[in-house]
């Protein structure tokens, strides 16, 4: 796929943003949690809404650390993508009711 950049010299910022977004929207992520449901409805998001944004702020936690202990480069690429993915979630649903968000 060819990129469209939005922001000139940010376009490996945008990249790396894809790539997690590509991971969650048609990789592991839809595969074993999107049961059909738009990102908002899945699990990572209900979860937080559910137990507080800890959840998600958690489960980064645990990918961050995980990268680290891994040989292969891309498995630890994509530990931190998922990071990004779950940070991602405490963003939307710490902004749900933040009227500075909307």
């Amino acid at each position: 796929m060819i990129m469209e950049y939005q922001y000139d010299g940010y376009q490996r910022l945008e990249d790396v943003f894809y790539q997690a977004l590509k991971r969650a929207a048609v990789g592991k992520g839809k595969e074993r949690h999107a049961d059909g449901n738009v990102f908002e409805e899945q699990p990572i998001c209900v979860g937080a809404r559910n137990f507080g944004v800890g959840a998600p702020l958690f489960q980064a936690f645990k990918k961050i650390l995980e990268c680290q202990r891994l040989h292969m480069p891309k498995d630890a690429i994509n530990e931190l993508l998922d990071a990004m993915v779950y940070l991602a979630a405490a963003v939307i649903v710490m902004g749900e009711n933040n009227d500075d968000n909307k």
